[in-house]
């Protein structure tokens, strides 16, 4: 079994370390995933079962495809 050592030899633990995040966190000018927003993006979506273990017997996806500014309809069946 590992062994952690004595904590009063440690340069971190049981001492105050400031997160360098922390404050453009609480302005609420840090930048996260969700707020990029790059030219051409496309954005995805998923799709799955409402019943569990249930077996899917067919798909019409027609109605997806025609939604406008749609550009992929992808059915992954196993």
């Amino acid at each position: 079994m590992a062994e952690w050592g004595d904590p009063k030899e440690s340069s971190l633990i049981g001492k105050y370390v400031q997160r360098l995040s922390g404050p453009s966190k609480v302005t609420g000018k840090a930048k996260y995933t969700y707020d990029v927003n790059l030219p051409g993006m496309l954005y995805g979506r998923i799709l799955r079962s409402h019943v569990p273990r249930g077996v899917l017997t067919a798909i019409n996806l027609e109605e997806a495809r025609s939604v406008s500014g749609v550009k992929a309809v992808i059915a992954l069946i196993k």
